[in-house]
């Protein structure tokens, strides 16, 4: 019925505990903060066959100001193929229209 361990080792349990439960809703509620990203990929073709090294950028129309100051881009490789970066490599666009 009662539990027989020493209160300090009660005690150093319920505190790995807190400290567990404390990291796992820090890490769920954590975000970078920035406008949302959406994953965007393409393809550039010219003639039909594909289109290496040209950079797209998307330039957004209307929106708020966070939304405007934002410049998506994306490089094509070999294959004409792109994804979109915003703040880090292929994360995507803002919703919204370009």
């Amino acid at each position: 019925m009662f539990d027989r361990r020493p209160a300090w080792q009660m005690m150093r349990f319920s505190i790995r505990k807190a400290v567990v439960v404390g990291c796992c809703l820090a890490v769920l509620g954590c975000g970078d903060g920035k406008i949302a990203r959406y994953p965007v990929k393409g393809s550039v073709t010219v003639k039909g066959k594909p289109f290496p090294g040209a950079k797209v950028i998307f330039m957004p129309v209307g929106g708020g100001d966070k939304f405007q100051k934002e410049r998506p881009f994306g490089l094509t490789g070999a294959d004409g193929q792109f994804a979109v970066t915003t703040f880090m490599p292929g994360d995507g666009a803002p919703a919204g229209d370009y």
